[in-house]
């Protein structure tokens, strides 16, 4: 709740400016680039999955875990975790929806494809947030956020070999576009839950200084 109000206070209730720039960027690229519609949508998920990665660095949970009367709320550890990190996932599933949602209705691509590359790109950057709680963890808060970087573009090789490539060979057996994308979103959320269940402990003591 107190995410929410301060996102209120700077004019856009969960609408932060990367995510009006990469609608309006997908918007224009719908319009103006004569390419095959479901290629340029796949490519404005790829676009899109980059600048995320190399934008989205600073974590609101990072300020909640600064706090130590985060530690003294009688709930799990889990919980005080998915309570920190809640309002960054619904910003990037409500950046999804416009995103996706927008170049898609443009390009009049099919409606499961649509939904499908809404649920890739939510995935992964979910992927993305509970993962930097693992660096955290791993390395504390000063090597955290130099090695978040270097530990993202591994992450993100790690996924091309392990979810993308499964579902480009969907693609090509199944010539099946939303299985395709949905197989690699499946493969991101056992990803999210193992990092949840590493990122936890990172809420349940205070961090050494």
């Amino acid at each position: 709740q107190r995410q929410i109000l301060e996102k209120r206070k700077k004019g856009f209730w969960l609408l932060p400016t990367r995510t009006i720039i990469l609608t309006l960027g997908a918007a224009i690229a719908a319009v103006s680039i004569p390419v095959d519609s479901v290629e340029l949508l796949l490519g404005i998920l790829g676009v899109a999955a980059y600048l995320m990665l190399i934008l989205d660095m600073v974590a609101v949970w990072e300020r909640d875990i600064s706090y130590h009367y985060i530690y003294l709320i009688p709930e799990t550890p889990f919980k005080k975790m998915l309570a920190s990190t809640l309002a960054e996932v619904i910003n990037i599933f409500i950046e999804a929806i416009l995103i996706f949602g927008i170049a898609g209705m443009i390009l009049k691509v099919n409606l499961a494809i649509i939904v499908s590359s809404i649920l890739a790109y939510s995935t992964l950057g979910t992927v993305f947030i509970y993962s930097d709680l693992v660096v955290r963890r791993m390395f504390g808060k000063i090597h955290g956020n130099i090695l978040r970087i270097f530990f993202r573009i591994f992450l993100l090789i790690f996924i091309v070999i392990f979810a993308v490539t499964p579902a480009a060979l969907v693609v090509v057996f199944t010539d099946n576009y939303a299985l395709g994308i949905s197989v690699s979103s499946a493969i991101n959320g056992v990803l999210v839950f193992l990092f949840m269940l590493i990122g936890t402990g990172l809420f349940r003591s205070p961090e050494l200084p």
